[in-house]
């Protein structure tokens, strides 16, 4: 199954999300954003702007495992980075 989603650099910046610095959506047009609910919200686009890190790094692990093989150190690495970066631990 071919994902179809916009290639390029994800990030989120105070609860926007940007794909190759274009704006693709803010926490207000999510409904993410309410007063008390900051936190969350920012943890919110962290992890959308996240997501298409760690598909990647999920299809290359997935690739590489088998029932003789182990993913690389790489791939390993690539899962790690981008599950820093859903946690919001790449600032």
């Amino acid at each position: 199954m071919k994902m179809d989603y916009t290639k390029g650099e994800w990030r989120e910046s105070h609860g926007d999300i940007y794909c190759n610095e274009e704006k693709i959506a803010s926490s207000e047009s999510l409904g993410l954003l309410g007063l008390s609910r900051i936190t969350e919200a920012k943890a919110n686009a962290q992890l959308i702007a996240s997501a298409p890190d760690l598909y990647e790094a999920a299809k290359q692990v997935s690739r590489e495992s088998g029932p003789d093989m182990s993913p690389s150190l790489g791939a390993i690495d690539d899962l790690r980075e981008a599950l820093a970066k859903a946690e919001g631990k790449n600032e």
